[in-house]
């Protein structure tokens, strides 16, 4: 009896939904979570004289930008309540 409810292909279905509907619980609830992350860009420029400005000289200028970005969500408009409430009603619908 325990091979068939092992090997059994209904079963399986069933069980990976409610891992899926229990993770989407867990991510309609992290979203309410501060947030911290790595960001970095990168730019050139070059410039050269131009008719305007007759005086020969060249710029070429690099920016580089490293840093942490923290982000807190104060308000969310009810939207992640709605979210957290529809996740577990599709958990339970999959439990069923």
């Amino acid at each position: 009896m325990s091979k068939a409810r092992q090997n059994n292909p209904s079963v399986d279905v069933a069980r990976f939904a409610l891992r899926a509907g229990d993770a989407g619980v867990g991510r309609a609830r992290a979203e309410r979570a501060p947030t911290l992350d790595f960001v970095a860009s990168y730019g050139s420029n070059y410039s050269s004289s131009t008719n305007t400005t007759p005086n020969e000289y060249a710029s070429k200028s690099v920016d580089w930008q490293v840093g942490i970005q923290y982000s807190m969500p104060l308000y969310t408009g009810g939207l992640r309540i709605l979210r957290v409430k529809q996740a577990v009603a599709n958990y339970y619908i999959s439990a069923a």
